[in-house]
């Protein structure tokens, strides 16, 4: 789960983690500091947005 720092569903994603986490579920949050919502569809060939893409392909290769 990704949680924007900038977002206005960040302490939503953050909670959503805690309470998947407390149910047994395996997670795993990243924080991205400084970021806004929909933040790689506006900025998608940043440092940033390929690593939130990279990360999203990993955790989907391992399912």
């Amino acid at each position: 789960m990704e949680a924007l720092e900038l977002d206005i569903l960040r302490d939503e994603d953050i909670d959503y983690v805690r309470r998947t986490a407390a149910a047994g579920v395996s997670t795993e949050l990243h924080v991205h500091p400084s970021i806004p919502h929909a933040f790689e569809a506006i900025a998608f060939d940043t440092a940033v947005a390929r690593r939130m893409k990279a990360d999203r392909i990993r955790v989907l290769k391992g399912l």
